[in-house]
């Protein structure tokens, strides 16, 4: 698959929630690695905002119904009143002043660019913005996708209630979902088990996952309602189960394998936070093996995570890419220009996670951390073939 399809984009960004500033290019697997709360999921957002706002657009739109579309995905995607409301904040008496930059580059040239800041959009083009991004679908995994597989039947059943006008009364304040959820649960609430697809490489991905990874089948049936029913089937058994009793990773994992079947097609965007959770090591070197079957198959992906074995197996398979080690099926090399790993660290610029041949990905700060851990097992180790006692731990 020549995943040089993917338009080439770059966003800058300032003061932009957690963000201080950084400028990332988009390649056909983007990785948002770092600590909690440094801005992975808010730059994942906005990506999957800037998607649902300009794909598929041409040039004749005129460049006021664009910027009020883009004002309009972002407070939708973020789940908030007002775009200023993205601005940083770290405790000043005024806030500081926030900045997103996109480009939509051909060749050298830029094709297409938008620049927002917390109380304005504009857009300015020279070819169509919906050219760059393509025309294909979005899909938003988010992290807290195995709780709603659980509850899904649930939550609907909620919504209907609420929906007319005397259910809406006993509900004055019911809180809003951002588009990302929002989309997650309504492909869910309607999946159609019938729906007719032919593409073969998602078919062959969703079948390497369920047998490499989930050990067993996800299954949809519609239930005596019309709501989907999800079941899962362990590998080797005639019996099934509700996802509700099978393993957190099952229900992780399930969202995926169903959106690969009735869904997911080559051109669309596909943002999974942290495809790691809830799998054992092995399994999440597993998964970095199903992202880049994705990308091969022409999926853009971006994922956020804290794993550092699924950055050490795409390492791997991006040496496998320079071997040119491609003949296996489905593929899953990759080539290192077709990654961008990108480190968020708080109060500090986003920089990129060069890949080495010697070292792969490797963020810094997973190196001090291993350093400290190291060098705290050797000292307690010491100490008790020393003898040394105590009644204090020295971790209280």
């Amino acid at each position: 698959m020549n995943t040089q399809q993917h338009p080439k984009v770059e966003i800058a960004v300032r003061n932009f929630g957690p963000i201080t500033e950084g400028t990332l290019d988009l390649r056909p697997l983007t990785v948002c690695v770092g600590p909690s709360n440094t801005g992975k999921t808010y730059f994942a957002t906005l990506v999957y905002a800037l998607h649902g706002a300009f794909s598929g657009l041409s040039a004749q739109v005129p460049r006021e119904v664009l910027s009020l579309e883009l004002e309009n995905e972002l407070k939708n995607c973020f789940d908030l009143p007002a775009i200023s409301a993205l601005r940083r904040l770290d405790g000043e008496t005024f806030p500081h002043e926030m900045a997103v930059s996109l480009k939509g580059r051909d060749g050298e040239a830029d094709s297409w660019c938008i620049k927002l800041t917390a109380s304005e959009a504009e857009v300015t083009f020279l070819g169509a913005p919906g050219e760059t991004w393509g025309v294909g679908n979005r899909y938003y995994l988010p992290a807290t996708r195995g709780g709603l597989m659980q509850r899904h039947g649930l939550i609907a059943s909620s919504l209907v209630g609420r929906a007319t006008r005397g259910g809406a009364e006993h509900f004055p304040a019911v809180p809003t979902f951002s588009a990302g959820l929002a989309e997650f649960l309504q492909r869910i609430i309607l999946y159609r088990p019938d729906k007719q697809v032919s593409n073969g490489d998602m078919n062959a991905i969703a079948d390497a996952l369920e047998a490499d990874v989930l050990g067993g089948q996800i299954l949809a049936r519609l239930s005596p309602t019309g709501y989907p029913d999800f079941r899962y089937r362990p590998q080797g058994l005639k019996e099934e189960m509700r996802l509700s009793h099978a393993s957190a990773m099952v229900s992780e994992l399930a969202p995926l394998v169903l959106f690969l079947r009735r869904g997911i097609a080559p051109g669309d965007l596909l943002v999974i936070e942290e495809p790691e959770a809830h799998l054992h090591p092995h399994s999440q070197a597993d998964m970095a093996v199903t992202l880049a079957r994705l990308v091969r198959a022409g999926v853009r992906v971006i994922a956020t995570t804290h794993s550092d074995w699924l950055l050490e197996e795409l390492s791997c398979l991006m040496l496998e890419g320079l071997l040119a080690e491609t003949d296996d099926a489905p593929a899953s090399w990759l080539m290192p220009s077709e990654v961008g790993a990108w480190q968020f660290q708080k109060d500090a610029p986003v920089t990129e996670i060069p890949f080495e041949v010697w070292g792969g990905i490797y963020p810094v700060d997973y190196g001090d951390v291993a350093e400290t851990q190291y060098n705290r097992m050797v000292n307690l180790q010491a100490r008790v073939e020393n003898g040394e006692g105590g009644s204090k731990r020295e971790s209280s």
